[in-house]
């Protein structure tokens, strides 16, 4: 009976959390603190998708978000 309830508060505080930090990462004008809330918002869709039983999913966001945060180098044609 609690746990229904824990899940429901971290299931609708992490919907508010996607949305807010989506609408301030839209609306930043700079681009660290956009790439910042980008990631907010990428981690607590990935709390959704996984209290919603798709792990799968959750784990490929957070993949995507290791892949965005990581520096490209440039690559030497040999």
């Amino acid at each position: 009976m609690i746990w229904t309830y824990l899940y429901n508060i971290v299931f609708y505080a992490s919907c508010g959390v996607t949305v807010v930090a989506t609408i301030l990462m839209i609306t930043r004008h700079n681009a660290v603190h956009a790439l910042l809330y980008l990631i907010i918002s990428s981690l607590s869709l990935a709390i959704i998708f996984y209290l919603l039983g798709a792990a799968f999913a959750a784990a490929l966001e957070v993949l995507s978000l290791i892949h965005i945060s990581e520096p490209t180098r440039p690559r030497l044609i040999s």
